[in-house]
């Protein structure tokens, strides 16, 4: 099977309400005209706001979400990586919540949950300071899964910065398919953006889905938007600029096969590499 995979493209902010009924648009109006067979959304896309809400859109929201993701999924048999959601922690952390990614597959199953590793902290030119240890807490544990065929590893915007995260989840599943959502931000976007995803791409000879929040949230902070599909040569197949929308590509397990026999990246690399 060579799955036709799409992007949604969002802009959250403070008013959930308004998100969800927003990607429920977007997303139900892709599968209604292109009947994709995997649906990614981007990094928290039901809330960007105050750091005091998490909890509460935790415990209100995100049962809903992921019932409604699970009832999707069935209906249309398709699979849906279902961006990330607030997922409460224990009640000694009660401040704070993990950032999380859940997959459901084509009978409605949850196949994959992944809790975001690596927190963001920056201080932009203009003074914004985004520090992602307030609202989250930290995962622990790698997650890959396998996907009509292909081995799929699971990465959450920061965690594109930190190679050796891919090592071990490349050692650990040897995956052909990359699926990361994110909120990567206006700034670092513009300079950092693609060229980390074409690496990974590259790096691993996989290809690499890339779903991420684009504009203005409200309280100082934007996303740079510009959700991609990267083949395993590190051609962009699909981009959606800034603008909010659905995108498409369709993956093609041979070209995984093909750029891999041509270079054969892995069976080159040293287990071990001396100081």
């Amino acid at each position: 099977m060579n799955p036709k995979v799409c992007t949604i493209a969002l802009c959250a902010t403070e008013n959930v309400e308004q998100n969800v009924a927003n990607m429920k648009r977007l997303v139900e109006t892709a599968i209604a005209k292109e009947k994709p067979d995997w649906v990614i959304l981007p990094e928290v896309f039901a809330y960007i706001g105050h750091p005091k809400n998490v909890r509460l859109i935790s415990e209100e929201a995100t049962p809903q979400l992921l019932q409604y993701f699970s009832q999707l999924a069935k209906q249309h048999r398709i699979v849906i990586f279902a961006g990330t959601v607030h997922e409460s922690c224990s009640k000694k952390d009660a401040s704070r919540v993990y950032n999380t990614m859940y997959v459901f597959g084509r009978d409605g199953a949850q196949l994959a949950k992944y809790r975001k590793i690596h927190r963001f902290r920056l201080k932009t030119r203009e003074g914004v300071v985004y520090d992602e240890t307030i609202s989250f807490a930290g995962g622990d544990s790698l997650c890959h899964l396998e996907v009509d065929g292909f081995k799929v590893g699971l990465a959450i915007c920061y965690d594109l910065r930190f190679p050796a995260f891919f090592d071990a989840l490349f050692s650990a599943s040897k995956f052909d398919v990359l699926v990361v959502p994110a909120a990567f931000t206006l700034e670092t976007g513009r300079a950092h953006w693609e060229v980390l995803l074409r690496a990974r791409a590259i790096e691993y000879q996989s290809y690499v889905i890339a779903c991420n929040q684009v504009g203005e949230h409200g309280g100082g902070k934007a996303s740079f938007g510009h959700s991609m599909v990267v083949d395993p040569w590190g051609q962009v197949l699909s981009s959606s600029t800034d603008q909010i929308g659905s995108h498409f590509a369709t993956l093609h397990f041979d070209k995984i096969a093909e750029i891999r026999a041509k270079i054969p990246v892995q069976q080159n690399r040293l287990a071990e590499y001396k100081a």
